[in-house]
């Protein structure tokens, strides 16, 4: 174990972020973009609005290599010299300004092909047509053209919406192993960006 994080963690943490940041973390998700202007309204109806804003979010790198030093992934706990201690749903609440006391989210998994027309206005590709989950390379580039678009129209703002709260889910808040894929039932729970804001 390398005490020299922990020593900065528990003893100096304002000299510990005034040092330099030499630690380059490798990205494993797509990056996804500030949301336009146009968008933010939705987004905030919805309880996306302070998720939307991670990318201003400083990670310091040093502390989560310290925090790494001390996680115990078969007990899913930080074990610190204080005792052990996890993170909630409350955090995350915290965190990220998202509800955590409202509907639950649950859907059916199987989901049929008109989900996508039905929700997202456009045909899956042909190679998306045999497949379950989503490409979120086909998201990102209805995301650009979408951005593009000048002047655009209500519906249009509510479909921009929709993709980048679906990118958010797929690329931060939930990302799978895949690193290009999301399942089809989140199509689903964003259908209704009214009643989205009601679920946990």
């Amino acid at each position: 174990m390398n005490l020299y994080f922990s020593k900065f963690l528990f003893v100096d943490l304002n000299n510990f972020f005034q040092q330099e940041e030499t630690t380059q973390f490798r990205l494993h998700s797509h990056c996804l973009e500030p949301p336009s202007a146009v968008i933010i309204p939705y987004l905030n109806l919805v309880g996306f609005g302070e998720v939307s804003q991670i990318h201003t979010k400083r990670v310091y790198s040093k502390l989560v290599v310290a925090l790494l030093e001390w996680w115990r992934p078969e007990t899913h706990t930080f074990h610190f010299s204080t005792g052990e201690c996890t993170i909630t749903l409350e955090d995350g609440c915290v965190l990220f300004d998202l509800c955590i006391d409202g509907d639950i989210v649950n859907g059916p998994t199987q989901v049929g092909r008109n989900v996508y027309m039905e929700h997202l206005g456009v045909e899956p590709s042909r190679e998306d047509r045999n497949k379950n989950p989503v490409k979120i390379t086909s998201l990102e580039g209805m995301l650009a053209y979408l951005k593009n678009r000048n002047p655009p129209t209500e519906e249009e703002n509510i479909l921009h919406s929709k993709i980048y709260i679906l990118l958010l889910i797929s690329c931060f808040l939930f990302p799978n192993k895949s690193k290009n894929l999301m399942h089809f039932y989140w199509i689903l729970l964003v259908g209704n960006l009214e009643a989205c804001n009601n679920y946990s």
